[in-house]
């Protein structure tokens, strides 16, 4: 009877090493095929006057897109093809990257602010990366995802009307967004703010070329306040990515577990 015992004994614990090992050998292959594809990503970095040094650690090829005006960089190079006037802050750099590469766009593309911390990146994940971002970069589960956002700062209650960027949106949003996107701006939309994400190629082919030209022309519209504008933005680059208004909602370690390799 002792023997037998041992014998199950024996047989449950090889079957429980088993299945952890092939969780483990799973979870490797997976995180692989991850990193593989990962490496088809651009970042895109809209630039003013933030100090950048800190994306030379960057792993990814790195697209600056500069405003005119701004400091040069002596160590950096920034990309004059994407180079701007300094309005509707990061919107602009976005836009005119977007139009320029329209027909050779990356498969990924990572577009983030110059900046290397902010109060709306909240966030905060492990990695072989000094800077946050770049690790949420890594980890992000872009196989899954077409879009993903990277602030992790969720703005809720838009139903009052009380932000000015919202509103301005709103009285823009018949002429210069519903004809193209084909939906009503709803009156309440839930997203993260702040505009930093990755999205694949295949959300911005999704519309024409002249549809993003368009937007991009919007901001130098000398009837349009380009301030105001790029703050409007910032409550639609989900939508105008082919994503609900509403974004689902997640606590920050749900949405980490849902959006990032936890590895």
């Amino acid at each position: 009877m002792y023997k037998f015992v041992i014998i199950i004994y024996f047989i449950f614990i090889s079957f429980i090493c088993f299945i952890w090992i092939f969780i483990l050998l799973k979870n490797i292959q997976i995180e692989n095929i991850y990193k593989k594809e990962n490496k088809k990503l651009v970042i895109v970095t809209s630039h003013y006057k933030e100090d950048l040094e800190w994306l030379k650690s960057s792993p990814w090829k790195v697209v600056i897109c500069s405003k005119i005006g701004a400091p040069s960089l002596p160590t950096i190079k920034l990309d004059q093809t994407c180079l701007c006037e300094n309005k509707g802050n990061e919107c602009t750099s976005y836009l005119k990257y977007i139009i320029t590469n329209y027909q050779n766009l990356p498969d990924y593309i990572a577009f983030i602010h110059g900046h290397e911390n902010a109060w709306h990146q909240n966030l905060n994940i492990k990695g072989k990366y000094k800077s946050n971002i770049l690790n949420l970069i890594e980890k992000a589960k872009i196989l899954d995802y077409d879009f993903i956002s990277l602030n992790g700062t969720f703005i809720d209650d838009r139903k009052k009307g009380e932000l000015l960027g919202f509103d301005y949106l709103r009285s823009l949003w018949p002429e210069y967004f519903q004809s193209f996107l084909k939906i009503e701006l709803p009156d309440y939309v839930f997203h993260d703010c702040c505009a930093q994400f990755i999205v694949h190629k295949s959300r911005i082919l999704r519309l024409p070329l002249k549809v993003w030209e368009t937007w991009f022309h919007l901001f130098y519209n000398p009837q349009i306040n380009h301030k105001i504008l790029g703050y409007s933005f910032e409550y639609c680059w989900h939508i105008l990515f082919g994503e609900s208004p509403v974004m689902e909602k997640f606590s920050k370690t749900k949405y980490l577990e849902t959006y990032f390799l936890n590895k």
